[in-house]
């Protein structure tokens, strides 16, 4: 299914960008995806009632939006890509799949 294919790209992509040698093209993708997902699913757990995990998700949306960029050192961006792994991976847990597709097919 599409959300967890979404999921696993987005964390591949955040685990290359953890030793910081990659084009800054790179990153700037990466912040589009990530802001995407991470706003995406913070939306379908507000929606889900799940208000406190979905404040959390919503605040790495703002932390990684392209359009008003946080320029932070390269040390901090590592520890903020290793925490959204962390979210991310346990948003598997917090909103399976099948929830996911229930929710947006609910809209």
């Amino acid at each position: 299914m599409w959300p967890t294919g979404i999921r696993i790209a987005n964390i591949a992509m955040l685990i290359l960008a953890i030793p910081p040698l990659l084009p800054y093209g790179y990153y700037t993708l990466l912040r589009i995806i990530t802001c995407g997902v991470t706003a995406l699913l913070g939306y379908l757990l507000f929606k889900a009632n799940n208000t406190g995990w979905a404040v959390c998700f919503m605040l790495f949306a703002v932390v990684y939006n392209p359009i008003l960029p946080f320029h932070l050192g390269k040390g901090i961006w590592v520890l903020l890509n290793i925490a959204t792994i962390v979210i991310l991976g346990m948003s598997f847990r917090l909103m399976p799949s099948k929830i996911i597709c229930q929710s947006i097919k609910s809209r």
